[in-house]
C-alpha cells in the first residue's frame, strides 16, 4: 500500500492501469488525466479529477505547435547530427517528418503540462509510469518532491507502427490493426503467393510506369486505361498488398497489371552491401547519442525530455534507417534492370515512397504526385504546411483536381509548369452515376475527425466537444420521422476510442461503418453530415447530394472555399443542425438551391469530369 502524503498527484494516461494503482494508494492523491482515454474511464467510475488542458491556456498551446515543427523538422539538420544522417546524398531524418511530427506533438504537450502541473500545485509527491515520472525528474530538479513509479511504459511509437489488415467475411471487411513489423511478415506471404501468378520478367525492358500504394478497388478505371497505352503497368505496394480481396483479384487481371515486390531484386551482393551500411550507420548513430549535447535541443523552458525518450528515440532511428537503406539498395537493383519510363505516387511525404522518389531522381526517372484528398485552405494551416503529406517532391509534378486547388499551389511556391490539370481519376465513376442515384430516407453522418485526433494527439477539450456534436447528430436524426441515421467513421488510422457507445447510446439500431466503400452509403442517401471538413463533401456535391458540415472548433475552416461558397451548411449549434436537417429534407427550393451550389463548387473544383482516367493515361502515353 502506498501511503501518499499530502498535496499529491497521481497523472494516468490511456497506457496505465490507474483502478490498480488506486486500489493500493491508501490516502487518494489529487488526480489528473492527460488524454481523452483515462478521462473518460475516470468518469465511468465516478472519479473526481483533473484534466491536463485545465493547465495548459491558449499561449502554451501555441508555444507546443510552434516546438512540434522545430524539433520535428529541425533535430537532423542540427549539425552534429546531420553529417552523420547523410545517406546518398539525402539526410535520412528528413525520411521520418511524416511520422515523427505526431509523435513529438504528444511528447511535447505531456511534458509542458507536467511543467505547468507541477508549478501550479507544487505537490510533495508525484505518482504515475516510469515515462511520465521521467519527465517529471527532468522538471523537478531541486525541488523536494517524492516520485513513485507504478506502471512500466515507453513513450508512444510512430503513426505506421500499426498497420490495418483488411478481412472480407461476405459482403462485410473488417479491419484488425497489428504491428507493423506483423503486417509486414503477411503482407509478404500474400505477396509470396499472388505474385507467383502475377509478377513478371524482371530483366524486361519493355518501358513501364510504376504506381506507388495504389489500391486497386479505387483505382480501376484508370488502370483499365493504362493497360491500353503500350507500357507494362506495375504497381509497388510497401504496406499493403495490392491484392487484398476478390475484387482486387478480378481488377488486377483484367488490367494486366503487374505487382512488383523490392525483395525480389534482393540478391547476395546486394545483401552484403545493405548489411555493411547498416552496421556503419548503428555504430554512428549510437556512439553519436550517447553525449548529451542533445540534451539542449529537445528541451522546454529549459528542461529536457532528452533523457525521458532517448532509448525509443534511437531504436526508432535505427529501425526505420536501417529499413530506408535496404530500400535504396533494392530499388537501385530495380531502376537499373527496368525500363521504367514513369512513378506516380499519392503519398510523397511517406517514408517509403520518399526513399523510393530518392533513388528514381538517381535515375532521372520523371514522376508524378496525384491530389488524393480535398485539403483545406487557411492562414492557420499555412504554419503547418512541413507537416501536410501532400506537398511534391522537388523535381516531380503535381496532378491537381484543378484550378482552383492550383493556384493554391502556386501562392506556396510551387510552379505552375509543374502542375497538370487533371481531375481525380477515382471521380469518373461518381459522375457516371451521379444521375441515377436515388433518396432512400437514410442520413448519412461521416467523421474523419476522430482519426485526425488520434494521428495527432486528442485534446480531451476538443475530443468532448466532438462527443457532444455526436451525441446531438444521433438525438436529433432519430425523431425525423420516415428517416435513418447511417454512421461512416473513416479507415485510415487506427482509432482506439470506441464511439459506438455514443451511437449506441441513443439508438442502439444505428448501422456503422468503417471499411465499406462510401460510395455505395452515399448514393442514395438524402444528405450527407460531416463532423469537420473532409473530401466526402465534395464527393457528396458530385452525386447531387446536400450537405451540412458542423464542426469542432470551427474558426479557421471558414477560410476555406468549400465554405466561403456556400455549397455546404455549417453549423454551429444542436439548434442550428436541426433547423438546416429539416429544412433540407421538407423544404424542396431551400434543398435544390444548396445542391446547386454544390454543383457549382463541383465544376469550380474539378477538371475532367468523369474522364480523370483517360486524360492522365493520355499525358503518360506521349511521355
Amino acid at each position: 500500500m502506498v501511503k501518499v502524503v499530502p498535496n499529491s498527484i497521481l497523472l494516468v494516461d490511456k497506457s496505465m492501469n490507474f483502478a490498480n494503482i488506486l486500489s493500493k494508494i491508501k490516502d487518494k492523491p489529487k488526480i489528473i488525466s492527460l488524454d481523452i482515454f483515462s478521462h473518460d474511464e475516470l468518469l465511468k467510475q465516478a472519479i473526481i479529477h483533473e484534466k491536463l488542458e485545465d493547465y495548459l491556456d491558449k499561449n502554451d498551446e501555441e508555444l507546443i505547435n510552434k516546438l512540434m515543427l522545430i524539433k520535428s523538422h529541425e533535430w537532423y539538420t542540427q549539425k552534429e547530427i546531420s553529417n552523420i544522417l547523410q545517406f546518398e546524398n539525402m539526410n535520412l531524418g528528413w525520411l521520418l517528418e511524416l511520422e515523427i511530427t505526431p509523435y513529438f506533438l504528444k511528447i511535447l504537450k505531456n511534458f509542458l503540462g507536467i511543467i505547468r502541473i507541477i508549478n501550479k500545485e507544487n505537490p510533495s509527491m508525484i505518482i504515475s509510469s516510469d515515462f511520465l515520472i521521467s519527465m517529471a525528474r527532468s522538471i523537478i530538479k531541486d525541488k523536494k518532491i517524492k516520485l513513485e513509479s507504478h506502471f512500466s511504459d515507453k513513450p508512444e511509437g510512430l503513426s505506421f507502427d500499426k498497420v490495418g489488415i483488411p478481412i472480407c467475411l461476405g459482403k462485410k471487411t473488417f479491419t484488425f490493426w497489428i504491428s507493423r513489423k506483423h503486417a509486414l511478415k503477411i503482407k509478404f506471404f500474400i505477396e509470396s503467393v499472388t505474385n507467383s501468378f502475377f509478377s513478371f520478367n524482371h530483366k524486361s525492358q519493355k518501358e513501364s510506369i510504376l504506381l506507388l500504394d495504389f489500391n486497386p478497388t479505387i483505382y480501376n478505371k484508370f488502370l483499365k486505361e493504362l493497360s491500353g497505352i503500350n507500357r507494362e503497368i506495375i504497381i509497388l505496394n510497401e504496406r499493403r498488398p495490392a491484392i487484398w480481396n476478390y475484387e482486387s483479384l478480378k481488377i488486377i487481371i483484367n488490367s494486366n497489371v503487374k505487382i512488383l515486390r523490392l525483395k525480389n531484386f534482393l540478391n547476395k551482393k546486394t545483401k552484403l552491401t545493405i548489411l555493411k551500411r547498416q552496421k556503419e550507420l548503428e555504430i554512428n548513430i549510437q556512439k553519436f547519442f550517447e553525449s548529451d549535447i542533445h540534451e539542449d535541443f529537445f528541451s522546454v523552458e529549459g528542461y529536457s525530455f532528452w533523457p525521458s525518450i532517448k532509448d525509443h528515440f534511437i531504436s526508432i532511428c535505427l529501425e526505420r534507417f536501417n529499413e530506408a537503406i535496404e530500400r535504396f539498395e533494392l530499388s537501385k537493383e530495380l531502376f537499373s534492370k527496368l525500363n521504367i519510363t514513369s512513378l506516380l505516387t499519392l503519398y510523397p511525404s511517406a517514408p517509403e515512397e520518399k526513399m523510393l522518389i530518392h533513388c528514381a531522381q538517381k535515375f532521372k526517372i520523371p514522376g508524378i504526385v496525384l491530389q488524393h484528398g480535398l485539403h483545406p485552405q487557411s492562414s492557420h494551416l499555412d504554419t503547418f504546411l512541413k507537416v501536410f503529406p501532400y506537398l511534391p517532391t522537388t523535381g516531380m509534378k503535381y496532378a491537381a483536381w484543378g484550378a482552383e486547388f492550383k493556384n493554391y499551389l502556386c501562392t506556396i511556391g510551387i510552379s505552375a509548369e509543374d502542375i497538370i490539370l487533371s481531375g481525380h481519376p477515382k471521380y469518373d465513376e461518381f459522375f457516371q452515376i451521379k444521375n441515377n442515384c436515388k433518396n432512400n430516407g437514410t442520413i448519412l453522418l461521416a467523421s474523419s475527425i476522430l482519426s485526425e485526433m488520434e494521428y495527432s494527439g486528442i485534446n480531451t477539450t476538443v475530443f468532448e466537444q466532438f462527443k457532444k456534436i455526436l451525441e446531438n447528430i444521433c438525438i436529433i436524426t432519430t425523431k425525423i420521422p420516415n428517416k435513418k441515421l447511417i454512421v461512416k467513421l473513416h479507415p485510415g488510422q487506427p482509432t482506439s476510442y470506441d464511439v459506438k457507445p455514443i451511437i449506441y447510446g441513443v439508438n442502439p439500431s444505428t448501422p456503422i461503418f468503417k471499411n465499406i466503400n462510401i460510395l455505395d452509403l452515399m448514393k442514395n442517401c438524402d444528405v450527407l453530415v460531416s463532423i469537420g471538413p473532409s473530401t466526402v463533401l465534395l464527393e457528396a456535391m458530385i452525386l447531387n447530394k446536400p450537405t451540412i458540415t458542423y464542426p469542432v472548433e470551427p474558426q479557421w475552416w471558414y477560410e476555406d472555399k468549400i465554405f466561403q461558397s456556400g455549397a455546404t451548411i455549417i453549423v454551429k449549434t444542436p439548434k442550428e443542425f436541426e433547423d438546416a436537417i429539416n429544412k433540407i429534407l421538407f423544404d424542396k427550393q431551400f434543398r435544390n438551391s444548396l445542391i446547386e451550389k454544390g454543383k457549382k463548387f463541383v465544376e469550380q473544383y474539378l477538371t475532367n469530369p468523369e474522364n480523370s482516367s483517360k486524360f492522365l493515361a493520355t499525358y503518360l502515353k506521349n511521355k
